[in-house]
């Protein structure tokens, strides 16, 4: 009788095992829009741990259960929702064990290809310049970016041309300091179309971003200069901007 208990009680657990959901190596979570919060535990109710940008990607740990991904995100683990209103899974597809001895059928590759990605950094670009003539430099707090003529700041700017451009990008519309955290990391004359380019303004604080503006390629950028310019190129290989530049940041990839 023993055995036969001991004999169920293994079967049952391998039918757990492999029923569970795991998620295969590579994959991460994004958001759809905006920024999403990334909680300390499964429930709203227990706090934020931090927020996953948009560009950003959070390592996935494990799918908890149908409303919440364990995710990894510099270095600390947290719950983020599953809701595909908000969230989306880049990488490859989270998979449910199956018992079935059958073939499993080849997951499809996604149609992102660097042909589509150049597409798009041209879309941003075309669409930046066709808002010369159509935004005027204001504070902030003066926004009005619901139809043309526009009036908004430099990351207002930036912000704009992404959203008119619908590439699938949706850049934090707030300042520059928070624009400059989103997206990978590009290194000086590493520049590619549509990368934001950021700058500081003030020479006593070398370390904060005080203007931003979108790489158009030939060493040039777009960008809303200020009440007396309003939407300008300009060559950012010169002293000037060589001088001030903080970081640049990746959207499209």
């Amino acid at each position: 009788m023993k055995k036969i208990i001991s004999l169920i009680v293994v079967a049952v657990l391998m039918l757990g095992s492999l029923a569970s959901v795991s998620a295969a190596s590579g994959q991460y979570v994004a958001t759809n829009k905006g920024w999403v919060t990334i909680y300390k535990k499964p429930s709203t109710s227990q706090g934020s741990m931090s927020r996953l940008q948009l560009g950003q990607r959070a390592k996935l740990v494990s799918k908890y259960n149908k409303y919440w991904y364990k995710v990894s995100l510099n270095g600390k683990t947290g719950y983020i929702t599953t809701n595909s209103k908000y969230t989306k899974l880049v990488g490859a597809a989270v998979q449910t064990t199956s018992t079935s001895t059958s073939t499993p059928k080849p997951t499809p590759k996604p149609a992102s290809s660097s042909s589509s990605v150049e597409a798009k950094r041209n879309k941003v670009v075309k669409t930046a310049l066709s808002l010369k003539n159509k935004v005027d430099y204001v504070h902030w707090k003066n926004r009005q970016e619901t139809r043309a003529p526009y009036k908004t700041d430099c990351s207002g700017f930036t912000y704009l041309a992404y959203r008119l451009a619908k590439v699938g990008v949706l850049l934090v519309n707030k300042d520059d300091d928070d624009q400059a955290k989103v997206g990978k990391k590009v290194a000086w004359g590493k520049f590619e179309k549509g990368d934001l380019i950021f700058t500081w303004l003030n020479a006593k604080d070398k370390t904060n971003v005080g203007h931003v503006g979108i790489y158009i390629g030939g060493g040039k950028m777009i960008h809303n200069a200020g009440s007396k310019n309003d939407v300008i190129i300009s060559n950012i290989n010169s002293s000037y901007y060589k001088e001030r530049f903080i970081t640049a940041r990746r959207v499209i990839n």
